[in-house]
């Protein structure tokens, strides 16, 4: 049996989000308040909108999201790497190519690896490497 965020075996969180948060991004936890969460798109150059959590998969609502937190995801992405690690990239979608940023350090997160072209095995890592600038 697995846990997250006290949950048994969840795979789904229902969240608020921002209407600027899109399917396929890469979210934390904003805050959790009255027993709803709300998720923020991550942001690989600050600790503060870290660690990724998992992927929205769907928008309800401009304004309510369902986020995948493990799992296989098919049809989101396309020219996925089979075998590649999955990296949460600096604008919040998923990459499978090296970061950097040239101005500012960055935090590396693995997520998951491609398993097809359009497919993700979602295994979120919370633990983050920062990459100097």
């Amino acid at each position: 049996m697995s846990y997250f965020f006290g949950f048994p075996d969840q795979k789904f969180l229902n969240a608020n989000c921002d209407n600027s948060v899109l399917v396929g991004d890469c979210v934390y936890i904003i805050s959790f308040m009255d027993s709803v969460y709300t998720v923020g798109r991550a942001d690989m150059r600050h600790v503060s909108k870290l660690p990724t959590v998992g992927i929205v998969v769907t928008k309800e609502s401009s304004t309510k999201c369902v986020v995948q937190l493990s799992g296989l995801i098919e049809g989101i992405y396309s020219g996925l790497l089979i075998g590649k690690s999955v990296f949460v990239g600096l604008d919040g979608q998923i990459t499978q190519s090296s970061l950097r940023d040239a101005d500012n350090d960055i935090f590396l997160q693995i997520i998951g690896s491609g398993i097809s072209p359009n497919s993700i095995l979602l295994s979120v890592q919370f633990n983050l490497t920062k990459i100097l600038s």
